[in-house]
């Protein structure tokens, strides 16, 4: 690493140091609330070796006619309709704890869905110590620490007063239409096209949004199968023409 100081060349020599012991785990990753209950709870645990500092953050999913959805970030937990207590933890090794996702508005006549990213947060201690920034000054020095953190969201359906389920899939040559005309999100999943009993190819999962359609590309105009799911309710098999 070279940069230039004082219209001087100096060569800095550079340590690196790789810390793979901290993280977190959350589970579940999925939940609902129901129009009967407010809240419900996430677990948070310390996986690693160190203490662990967390944060967390919402944000609610919006989405096109197209079901095509994007996170935008929540500013007020009381106008957005949920939040999280605590934001902020602080876990020993292996300690777990749990983080209460609130509702703060009462349920609608659509499921709105949130997402709730629970982030490990680096505090390196080398910073803040004179010592230590002292010792590497004197030794012409670059000290550099990564540590390997993995966040987590968690994906939260407040359900609506009275949940509606109503999908169908269509397809039309080398193209299927899934078309949820409900008020409840529905999972497609296991999806699968098969030229043959033996030769199947699988096809992506996809959560559908209310009142949208969203328009699956095949590899062949041959009948598609999906096992469909809503947020309140069992898997179901479908399958077009």
């Amino acid at each position: 690493m070279k940069i230039l100081q004082r219209g001087l060349l100096v060569t800095l020599s550079l340590l690196f140091f790789v810390d793979a012991h901290a993280g977190i785990r959350v589970t579940p990753l999925t939940a609902s609330i129901s129009a009967k209950r407010s809240y419900t709870d996430i677990n948070v645990q310390n996986s690693g070796e160190e203490v662990a500092y967390v944060n967390t953050a919402i944000s609610t999913l919006v989405w096109d006619k197209n079901s095509i959805s994007e996170q935008v970030p929540v500013q007020d937990p009381r106008k957005s309709g949920l939040m999280t207590s605590p934001n902020k933890l602080i876990l020993q090794p292996g300690e777990s704890r749990k983080v209460r996702i609130q509702r703060t508005q009462p349920a609608s006549d659509i499921e709105r869905l949130y997402m709730v990213r629970v982030s490990p947060v680096v505090v390196d201690k080398n910073i803040t110590d004179p010592d230590h920034q002292e010792e590497l000054k004197a030794s012409g020095k670059v000290e550099a620490s990564v540590k390997i953190l993995i966040a987590y969201s968690a994906r939260i359906s407040v359900l609506p007063i009275k949940g509606r389920a109503d999908f169908e899939i269509k397809r039309d040559g080398k193209k299927a239409y899934i078309i949820n005309k409900g008020n409840l999100s529905v999972l497609f999943s296991q999806g699968k096209q098969c030229v043959s009993k033996d030769e199947c190819v699988e096809l992506a999962t996809k959560l559908v949004y209310p009142n949208t359609t969203y328009t699956v590309e095949l590899p062949d105009a041959l009948p598609v199968t999906y096992s469909a799911k809503t947020s309140e309710g069992a898997y179901t098999k479908v399958t077009t023409n």
